[in-house]
């Protein structure tokens, strides 16, 4: 969904860059922050990469609409 708004709007491509990775290889903590064009960054954390990436397209995407 951030994808196509960002498309819509012509912001370019989401960029997800990983911000830290913590806790033991077995249970690590991912942070990520997603940001786009002239719109102010999201970051947000998960048990893995991908859930934390999805947490930070939610919290921008709803920035965004809101």
């Amino acid at each position: 969904a951030l994808q196509e708004l960002a498309a819509r709007r012509r912001l370019g491509t989401p960029r997800y860059e990983l911000v830290e990775r913590s806790g033991p290889q077995h249970q690590s903590r991912f942070r990520v922050r997603v940001s786009l064009f002239g719109v102010d960054p999201a970051e947000a954390e998960g048990g893995s990469k991908g859930d934390a990436e999805r947490a930070a397209a939610e919290l921008l995407l709803a920035r965004m609409a809101g």
